[in-house]
């Protein structure tokens, strides 16, 4: 498991994440984006994160990815690689999902923006559908206030015609970030959230967690194809 953090950086967080799969089970490793620019020391609090995801060039973060991916696949069980990515590292696992090169088995993408341009020069997800080459998970929420119900639709039509199979499913009235730095407010979301994501692991034959236990019996459902983002109603 490969986890790209979101624009904030590499932190406790993505630390924790890679914790909760590891601990179930599974190999994960979640890498810095902005080594090269920011270093690998400590980082204090008024971290200024924006100027180094300015900094960004698809051409070194895809190397950064590649050694990431290699070193996976070099640890003694073998299981093929999925990228897990937030926000910014969404859109750069999306663009993970096109390399012909180290290719992964599969890719989670939370609440990635899927077009127009970054504040760097990673290109947009949606100009490159046609060259993914993995099954595809998008997970967003419905009250995103980065990500509109337009993007959201315009993705899943995307995704419908796309070579690989891809799925998204939308958390009606959850916010940007709801399943990792805000998912203590949302436990059921998350929880919903977790399984999806195990079961999709599965699907891809990789080593996958066990899913979340104790989750609750009601759960939001993603939307149905044709439903329109952030209708979606909970379902059984």
């Amino acid at each position: 498991m490969l986890i790209l953090p979101d624009g904030r950086g590499l932190d406790e967080e993505d630390g924790r994440l890679a914790g909760r799969f590891a601990a179930a089970g599974g190999r994960a490793m979640a890498i810095d984006l902005y080594g090269r620019t920011a270093g690998t020391g400590a980082r204090e609090g008024n971290f200024l994160s924006r100027n180094h995801s300015a900094a960004l060039r698809w051409a070194t973060v895809r190397l950064d990815v590649d050694a990431a991916v290699n070193r996976l696949r070099d640890l003694p069980d073998r299981h093929p690689v999925v990228a897990v990515g937030f926000c910014l590292g969404g859109r750069v696992a999306l663009l993970a999902a096109t390399r012909r090169r180290r290719s992964l088995a599969g890719v989670v993408a939370f609440y990635p923006q899927t077009r127009g341009p970054a504040r760097s020069d990673l290109p947009a997800p949606d100009t490159l559908v046609e060259m993914l080459r993995c099954p595809v998970l998008s997970l967003f929420g419905g009250a995103d206030d980065l990500i509109g119900t337009d993007e959201i639709r315009a993705w899943r039509a995307e995704l419908a015609v796309a070579p690989v199979p891809g799925e998204v499913v939308v958390y009606p009235g959850m916010p940007h970030s709801f399943f990792d730095r805000r998912a203590a407010e949302f436990p059921v979301e998350t929880a919903d959230a977790w399984n999806r994501v195990t079961r999709f692991l599965r699907s891809v034959a990789v080593s996958a967690p066990a899913a979340a236990a104790g989750s609750p019996s009601r759960t939001p459902s993603g939307n149905a194809p044709g439903q329109d983002p952030g209708r979606g109603t909970p379902g059984g």
